[in-house]
């Protein structure tokens, strides 16, 4: 999302979805919502990583339009311990994703991995993330080669912080790591992401044999997706991700 505003959405079907309660190893509890596709399955599985916004609104929404889509979705809330933000604009979740280190992330994303293991209806794994969050799939997917399809949009690419702050990990330094089919989104008009990382991530990748697409929409901005100006890109997101999300996962 990264953009409060976010109302447009080239799918037309959903399955609303339930929110269950996870601890992470911290011992903090936190809320996964998980929406379900008709039939027993397995079915293959989309785990969707919010952007710095609350994701109770748009991200479960998504994960309601995947699994309407034939996927089981979850999409846990990463900012547990910091709480919701008091308003939803950029300065707020500006000011609170500073909080919230990579290793956290990555670490609740973990747990509900684990969960899926002990679901009998998850199938191949796929992954998504949004701005922030597209950043911590990249880390996610060097993590973890059971992760078979990479969905990012407008993911960013480099460390956050320094070797000691707690933003530390470059998707571009760990792209060595990623065998997972990448299909990313990203603006051509993007001021927060430089188009020559996006090239280079696509090269890196490519150079090792994995299948990447990170396709540029010519001068569209930052978090685009789902924006009723650009209608015609989303639903070419849209189409490109469940192509190859068949291809790739079922």
């Amino acid at each position: 999302m990264c953009n409060p505003a976010s109302n447009y959405w080239p799918g037309t079907e959903k399955r609303p979805g339930d929110n269950v309660t996870l601890t992470s190893r911290d011992g903090s509890d936190f809320t996964v919502h998980i929406s379900r596709p008709a039939g027993e399955g397995p079915h293959p599985t989309m785990l969707i990583i919010h952007d710095y916004f609350d994701p109770d609104d748009y991200y479960f929404d998504l994960a309601d339009q995947y699994a309407a889509a034939g996927y089981l979705s979850v999409c846990p809330d990463l900012f547990h311990r910091q709480g919701d933000l008091s308003e939803q604009s950029h300065e707020k979740a500006g000011e609170r994703i500073g909080a919230v280190a990579d290793d956290q992330a990555i670490e609740d994303l973990e747990v509900v991995l684990d969960h899926l293991k002990t679901d009998r209806a998850a199938g191949d794994l796929a992954v998504t993330g949004f701005c922030w969050g597209g950043r911590i799939a990249y880390l996610l997917a060097a993590r973890h080669p059971e992760v078979k399809a990479l969905v990012v949009m407008y993911g960013h690419l480099t460390a956050w912080s320094g070797p000691d702050g707690n933003k530390q990990y470059s998707p571009l330094e760990e792209a060595a790591r990623i065998k997972a089919r990448v299909i990313g989104s990203y603006g051509g008009g993007d001021d927060a992401i430089p188009l020559e990382q996006v090239s280079d991530m696509e090269k890196r990748l490519r150079e090792r044999g994995v299948s990447a697409e990170l396709k540029v929409y010519e001068g569209a901005p930052h978090c685009f997706f789902r924006t009723p100006e650009w209608k015609q890109a989303s639903d070419d997101v849209w189409s490109r991700v469940l192509s190859g999300l068949k291809e790739t996962v079922g």
